[in-house]
């Protein structure tokens, strides 16, 4: 007899984390098995140059592990979890929870009870609590690539990039089976595809509970962050989200 579908599915992408992971995603695990609900837990390997899985499934017995390779980004790793989810909400989340568990509750309220079709961390929201030091430089620099996005490509959201989504089933599919971006800007092409089919998103507060720090490059990364973000133009003009 085939067993009954999750309600929620929890996608966790990673990549070298594998400490972490293993430090924090007893937190996920509990918070999970404490709920009314089924649940499944996807871990999403993005090609780490070191292979723990058996390690991860001794430690999270039942995890649903995802493991391929090369590295191809956390787009990627995003897109591949989503799409493998069978959960009728499905979220996700970073490696070292920074947020803990409270925005998994709040948005599955939104999305069931209050039918949005998807939610998003947003820690400039009133009731936000999000303060990391950071250079003068990297200050300015996020703030003007905040103001172009939210100006330019997806009007009216200040925080794309917060590590915290949740969708409906159907409007994950809508918008994971026409994704195509791997690594910088994937956060803001999820935003604008819902933008272009007229889903209904909703913005929550988050608390900051735990920070692993930034792996951003800046000098390096910052064009390659604006070329993505001018990838996702393209991709619309030639009906890739369509």
């Amino acid at each position: 007899m085939e067993s009954l579908p999750p309600k929620v599915s929890l996608v966790v992408p990673f990549y070298n984390d594998h400490d972490r992971l293993l430090q924090r995603m007893g937190l996920a695990r509990d918070f999970l098995q404490a709920q009314p609900y089924r649940s499944e837990l996807i871990l999403v390997d993005d090609g780490s140059t070191l292979d723990r899985s058996e390690e991860i499934r001794l430690a999270f017995p039942g995890v649903q592990l995802l493991r391929y390779s090369p590295n191809r980004g956390k787009g990627h790793a995003v897109r591949t979890g989503m799409l493998a989810a069978k959960g009728d909400y499905r979220f996700f989340t970073d490696a070292d929870l920074p947020f803990g568990m409270e925005p998994l509750r709040v948005g599955l309220d939104y999305l069931e009870r209050k039918d949005f079709d998807l939610v998003i961390g947003d820690r400039q929201a009133p009731g936000s609590v999000y303060h990391i030091e950071q250079s003068p430089t990297r200050r300015l620099a996020s703030k003007v690539f905040t103001s172009f996005i939210s100006r330019i490509v997806v009007t009216g959201v200040k925080d794309t990039q917060c590590g915290f989504k949740g969708f409906k089933a159907s409007a994950a599919d809508l918008i994971f089976q026409r994704a195509r971006l791997n690594r910088f800007a994937f956060d803001v092409e999820i935003v604008y595809i819902s933008f272009k089919h007229n889903l209904d998103l909703k913005r929550i507060p988050v608390k900051l509970e735990h920070s692993a720090g930034s792996t951003l490059k800046l000098h390096f990364d910052a064009f390659k962050m604006l070329s993505e973000v001018f990838q996702i133009k393209w991709n619309h003009m030639r009906g890739y989200y369509d």
